[in-house]
């Protein structure tokens, strides 16, 4: 580790390579890492998806959080209170977030939570995003999509002493930069985007739409698929999300009367190894694109930020402004406490979503990261405290001592250890297509079965 606090040696191709190469599932290991590994250099949280074959529902998280414990992993609901503990790993609908760690192990723990996952049947989607400190910004006990900094201005304290130093209120400085921006040249978004794509050089920057004030790398959505910092090669696709597609600043009434949003554009460079995805491409994993080019996300660790915009649309016009300098430094002391006073919250989720949040913001400040401990899966696995757990494609053949739930709402294609006994008696209207029961020596099937087809019984039966 580096002398700047949490920074290490960034993790190189050959590196990645050879914990791929370790992996009993290289090939999809590689896919899942695609390049968002290399050149980490500082501790990140990783965001996987998890494909149950359906959506991810309670029973399913259920199911996996115990599977993970009898590997000494602590993965807990997303909505339980344990979850406001930094060190837990977090399960929703969607797939995993794994607590702060630094880069190899990181790179570690997911590969072989992968590898654990295909395992009991289950498998990674998407792909494996690294989410660095960058992303995190304090919460507000606001909500809402309209965002009004003046509302806000006891959770930004910089900001406030910013506007007492300059004696003004925040909406005369708001009116005052808009003001400036009126007199800024404005941008023409669809030759930048021309000019840009028809270059014989390549991709030379990304764009990203958002409202997130002096953050660039800020993630403020609740949802885990949601953990990534989107661009996208085309200007233009910025601009539809700068003034508040998901949020965005308060409507502002000039004095003519006129009603404006406003935002910002950032761009970043691009990198040589750079993929690109179709939309919602990235977030289900799909393959790379080179048409119908949509999305591709950027990380702090590898896409530096070289220009910011500033965006005012009303009913009819929208117009683009460039605020800083092709190195990213702020034309003006005042566009750079202007974006200050914008600095992005967090605003979406839960109350305990936003306050595991803050937990891990106070987290890194101390210098506290997770340790990957994983240990060999234990011969047990108890799920009778559960009730309408759905098994459906789930492999469980690796356990010698299985303890089902009180009742079961599926079975399809389960793979069972060698069990001496398995009553299923009691579980009515259970699919049992595909599933595995060769080796249960007494097997008592339900009387009320929805489907057999393609099961798989002991010789005897």
């Amino acid at each position: 580790m580096s002398d700047e606090a949490n920074i290490y040696p960034p993790l190189t191709k050959e590196e990645i390579k050879a914990v791929v190469d370790n992996s009993v599932n290289s090939d999809k290991l590689d896919k899942l890492l695609d390049v968002n590994f290399v050149g980490l250099d500082r501790p990140c949280s990783v965001s996987l998806g998890i494909d149950c074959g359906d959506q991810l529902d309670s029973t399913r998280i259920e199911l996996i959080s115990e599977i993970l414990k009898s590997y000494g992993i602590d993965a807990v609901d997303r909505s339980s209170p344990e979850a406001l503990d930094p060190s837990k790993y977090i399960l929703d609908k969607s797939g995993i977030s794994l607590p702060f760690m630094e880069p190899r192990e990181a790179l570690k723990a997911t590969a072989e939570l992968n590898d654990i996952f295909i395992s009991h049947g289950f498998k990674v989607t998407g792909y494996a995003s690294p989410r660095t400190q960058e992303s995190l910004c304090p919460s507000t006990k606001y909500d809402g999509k309209i965002i009004n900094v003046s509302r806000e201005l006891d959770d930004n304290p910089q900001a406030k002493a910013m506007l007492e130093k300059r004696g003004i209120s925040a909406e005369d400085f708001i009116q005052q930069q808009l003001e400036e921006a009126s007199k800024l040249p404005a941008i023409d978004v669809n030759n930048v985007d021309k000019t840009a794509l028809s270059s014989d050089v390549g991709i030379k920057y990304l764009y990203r739409g958002a409202s997130l004030g002096d953050n660039p790398y800020a993630v403020v959505a609740a949802k885990r698929s949601k953990d990534i910092v989107y661009s996208s090669p085309k200007m233009l696709t910025a601009v539809k999300y700068s003034t508040g597609l998901e949020t965005g600043f308060a409507r502002v009434n000039t004095p003519d009367r006129k009603t404006l949003t406003y935002g910002n554009i950032y761009r970043y460079s691009a990198t040589e190894d750079l993929n690109l995805w179709a939309d919602f491409g990235y977030e289900r994993g799909y393959g790379h694109v080179i048409n119908d080019v949509y999305e591709t996300p950027v990380f702090a660790h590898k896409n530096k930020v070289n220009g910011i915009f500033f965006v005012v649309a009303d009913e009819k016009n929208t117009r683009v402004v460039q605020i800083t300098d092709d190195n990213g430094k702020y034309i003006s002391k005042e566009w750079e406490d202007f974006m200050m006073l914008h600095a992005p919250r967090m605003r979406a989720g839960t109350e305990l979503d936003k306050q595991r949040n803050d937990n891990q913001i106070k987290m890194l400040a101390e210098g506290k990261l997770s340790s990957w401990n994983v240990h060999p899966h234990g011969k047990t696995l108890d799920l009778s405290k559960y009730n309408d757990l759905d098994l459906s494609e789930a492999d469980l053949s690796q356990f010698e001592d299985l303890k089902l739930p009180n009742s079961i709402t599926g079975l399809k294609e389960t793979k069972f250890p060698a069990l001496k006994q398995l009553d299923l008696s009691n579980h009515l209207n259970l699919d049992l297509s595909g599933t595995d029961l060769s080796q249960i020596e007494d097997l008592k099937l339900p009387r009320d079965i929805k489907s057999l087809g393609g099961i798989k019984l002991p010789k005897k039966l």
